[in-house]
């Protein structure tokens, strides 16, 4: 269950990471790199992979893909 609170931090680090944005074929290293920090941050039970994708600036087609 995320919180409002998470969900600022997650919009924060979309809005951070948007700097961040590998070209192209780094997409798969990007959303791993996004996905860790999330778990680090917040356990895995306690990140969804809505979290995920708005921290990594992607759809979630993207993410199965």
């Amino acid at each position: 269950m995320t919180t409002a609170r998470n969900r600022k931090q997650v919009q924060k680090q979309g809005a951070e990471s948007s700097a961040k944005k590998p070209p192209g074929g780094d997409t798969r290293e990007h959303l791993l790199d996004c996905a860790l920090t999330l778990f680090a941050e917040r356990g895995y039970a306690a990140t969804s992979v809505r979290d995920i994708i708005h921290a990594a600036e992607v759809t979630q087609p993207t993410l199965y893909y």
